[in-house]
Parts: C-alpha cells; sequence; structure tokens
C-alpha cells in the first residue's frame, strides 16, 4: 500500500505540473528542419543583428541605435524597433495575432475587425532593441516532414522585408530538412536496464542511489537548455522538472535507507523516483532521434544518452521499488 500511495501521489503532482512541463508548443522544441539567413541586402550596419534561434523557432533581429520596421504578412506594419532600444508591436496587425502559435491558427480569424493594414495600435513589449518572434515566411508550417528538392535536404527559399534605417531590406534564408539521429542511441537504456537489474540483485541500494544520480544529470541538462537560449524560446523544462522530482524521491530514499527506517517506505520513494524518471523520459522522448535539440548545440550526444537511461533506470526503479515492498528484507541492506 505504500508504493502505490507514494506512487500516485507522484504522479498526481507530476500531473499537475504538466501545463507547465509541457510548455505552450510556441517555443523551441525538437525538431528536424532548420532556417538559415543566407543575405541581408542591401547590408545593415554592424549595429543590426539578425539571426534564427531554436533551429527554425524564431527570427530575432536586434538593434542598437538604429530604428527597424518589420512588415507583417500584408505588408501592415507589425513591429518596430526605435533608436532608443524601446520594441514595438502593432496589436492591428493580423500577422500579430497569427504569430501568437508557431502554426499561425490558434487567433479568430473570423473577426477581421480586430485588425488593419493602415491603422496601428503599438503597444511596448521590450526596451533592450531585440525583437524575436515566430515568422511563418521562414519555417516550416506542418508537423509534418516537408518534401526536400534537391539531395542537400533543402525545402524551400524564405524572405521577409524589413525596413533599416528607412532602407528597404530583405531577410533572405533557405529552409532545410536534417537528418535524425540513428535509434541506436536507444541502446543505452537497453544496456543500462540489463546492468542496473543485475546490479539490484545483488545490491538493492544502488538502484536509489542510480536514480539520484540520472535524476541529478537530468536536472542539470535542462537547467543548461534553460540557460542556452532566450527566455522566451526556452523549451517545455521536462529535463529539469523530472530529473529534480526523480533527485529528491531518490535521495529521500538513501536518507531513510541509511538511518534504517522501516522496509517499506524506502522502496516506495524508489518507485516514485523511477516514476518520475520513467515520465520525464516519455515526455523528452523526441530528443534522442530529432536533429535538434532545443538547448543543446554542441552537447546534442549528453541528452541523446541521458532520456534513454532516464527511461531504463525509471523501469528498474518502479519493479525494485515494489518488489522490495511487497517482498521486504528480513534485514536492511547498505
Amino acid at each position: 500500500m505504500a508504493v502505490v500511495t507514494a506512487m500516485v501521489s507522484m504522479a498526481v503532482s507530476l500531473l499537475s505540473l504538466m501545463p507547465g512541463l509541457a510548455g505552450d508548443g510556441n517555443a523551441a522544441g525538437a525538431r528536424d528542419t532548420e532556417s538559415i539567413v543566407t543575405s541581408v541586402t542591401p547590408m545593415p550596419p554592424s549595429a543590426v543583428r539578425i539571426d534564427i534561434v531554436g533551429f527554425d523557432s524564431f527570427l530575432r533581429v536586434r538593434s542598437d541605435g538604429v530604428k527597424v520596421e518589420v512588415a507583417g504578412y500584408e505588408n501592415e506594419p507589425y513591429i518596430r524597433i526605435d533608436t532608443d532600444g524601446t520594441v514595438w508591436v502593432n496589436d492591428r496587425s493580423i500577422t500579430r495575432a497569427m504569430n501568437e502559435s508557431r502554426y499561425g491558427n490558434e487567433y479568430d480569424a473570423s473577426d477581421q475587425s480586430a485588425f488593419s493594414t493602415t491603422e496601428t495600435a503599438w503597444r511596448r513589449i521590450a526596451s533592450n532593441g531585440e525583437a524575436m518572434w515566430h515568422d511563418h515566411r521562414s519555417h516550416w508550417m506542418s508537423p509534418k516532414p516537408p518534401a526536400t528538392i534537391d539531395a542537400r535536404g533543402k525545402i524551400q527559399d524564405w524572405v521577409v522585408p524589413v525596413s533599416v534605417d528607412g532602407v528597404a531590406t530583405d531577410i533572405r534564408g533557405e529552409m532545410y530538412l536534417r537528418e535524425r539521429a540513428s535509434t541506436w542511441w536507444w541502446a543505452c537504456g537497453l544496456i543500462t536496464v540489463i546492468v542496473l537489474a543485475l546490479v539490484a540483485l545483488r545490491a538493492r541500494s544502488i538502484v536509489d542511489l542510480a536514480a539520484f544520480k540520472i535524476g541529478a544529470l537530468a536536472l542539470a541538462a535542462g537547467a543548461w537548455q534553460m540557460n542556452a537560449l532566450p527566455a522566451a524560446a526556452r523549451p517545455a523544462p521536462l529535463l529539469f522538472g523530472f530529473g529534480a522530482a526523480a533527485a529528491l524521491a531518490a535521495i529521500t530514499s538513501v536518507f531513510m535507507r541509511t538511518r534504517r527506517s522501516d522496509s517499506i517506505t524506502a522502496p516506495a520513494f524508489v518507485a516514485g523516483a523511477g516514476l518520475s524518471l520513467v515520465l520525464g523520459a516519455w515526455f523528452a522522448r523526441d530528443y534522442v532521434q530529432s536533429a535538434y535539440i532545443p538547448g543543446a548545440d554542441d552537447a546534442q550526444w549528453i541528452v541523446r544518452v541521458l532520456v534513454p537511461m532516464m527511461l531504463a533506470a525509471g523501469i528498474v526503479g518502479v519493479i525494485d521499488g515494489v518488489r522490495r515492498t511487497a517482498f521486504p528484507p528480513t534485514t536492511t541492506s547498505l
């Protein structure tokens, strides 16, 4: 009963956090399509920098002392960066409404009176000279994989018109479908299952320690993800949230075991830690094979190894916790 209660409580607690952990689908996420800026013509002043954030998620313009204006899909005023760094968005722009979501399908298209191509309603959104937005011209507009037009994986060209210090300027780029990672990354999970299962049969204390270490590693990887991207582009805190929950439950089990508490409660926390790892791995499963892992960049291999290990250690933790609760040892193993 203790293990069931602990697991149910853990599941309810984690699932209650899912709206935050799952994110809103508009931040940078695991994906296979990439957009790159190939040219900005005419060349803007060096104080204006333009790039893509999140593989293809956001187009970003940063300006220091130069006025930049971005036109919307109907050539209406959309975003403006003033020379003092104040950033404005036009709420009468239909582009603003469409860009609230990655695929542009979450706005009320029937209320056309709310939009205008000539009238403006400027709202300040930043004061640091940086504007970042979903631009449907510069990223793939479907969750389904695109067709490519050449051997490099090119999907299409794109262009976004802006005005830099009063000069009409085109941001041009290309969109690509990148190769997915190998399924062999999942073998890391299989190896972890085998090793932990064999060791757990001889030294039961290894499971909660393994769950703690893997949970702590997931927490650290998640924190790295958060720090590597601008706030608006940060992915759902899957590794961070579930890793923290697993590490906390596992270290509680270690503490209770070393204090020689009753033989049922400590395994219940092992099962809870395992459940946290399983849920975290499930929701982060796309990280294993997607071409892009948000916030990972040069450390993608760590995440590709980590997620299968989370799943494996979680499964072993749940099974071991349930088994030890159902068949408690006559003596406490350290």
